[in-house]
């Protein structure tokens, strides 16, 4: 056989073989590629319909998935923003009462009362501070005298002293512990 035999038998093969797998198509046996549809003649045969609705690629399977993943946090971050909207609520009241309790003892200072006058001046305070944390409170104790925040203190519940000392600095503590064990019996140093 010559070779342009040989060439001329290949090209009818293959003729063949591209007429039965468009028959295929066709005919619905085989979905049809995604590039028939940029074929102008090609793509009125065919019907490409399916090539991109039943049989999605992967890469579309990916971006919905992105898509929806994208959505997912986008809620998220919402209730995030609004929880940070609370907690910066929060600090604000947190911060107008400690400049007013910080007011209180400013005027404490300033003013030379009586001692039942202080008594209820600290009792006063001692109500502000049980409504804040003891953290906040042991920051705002260090900053005062020892014998200003004795007095709030002998006016707080237990539990709460207990709790504002713990998150003070230990030797801060210690002796406002030790001064307190003086005011409550005299006589000791």
């Amino acid at each position: 056989m010559s070779i342009s035999r040989k060439v001329l038998l290949l090209v009818i093969s293959l003729a063949l073989l591209a007429g039965a797998w468009c028959s295929l198509i066709y005919l619905g046996v085989l979905s049809a590629p995604a590039f028939f549809k940029d074929i102008p003649v090609v793509n009125r045969l065919v019907d490409t319909s399916d090539v991109t609705t039943s049989k999605s690629s992967p890469v579309e399977q990916e971006k919905r998935q992105l898509l929806e993943r994208i959505k997912s946090l986008q809620g998220k971050m919402t209730k995030l923003e609004q929880q940070v909207r609370v907690k910066e609520t929060e600090l604000q009241q947190a911060k107008s009462t400690l400049a007013r309790v910080n007011k209180q003892v400013e005027e404490l200072k300033n003013a030379n009362l009586t001692s039942q006058g202080q008594d209820e001046v600290f009792k006063e305070l001692a109500g502000y501070y049980s409504s804040i944390k003891p953290k906040d409170s042991a920051k705002v104790f260090e900053q005062l005298d020892d014998e200003t925040v004795i007095g709030i203190l002998q006016h707080m519940d237990s539990e709460q002293v207990g709790k504002i000392l713990a998150a003070m600095p230990p030797e801060r503590a210690a002796l406002i512990t030790k001064k307190m064990l003086a005011v409550e019996t005299p006589g000791t140093p």
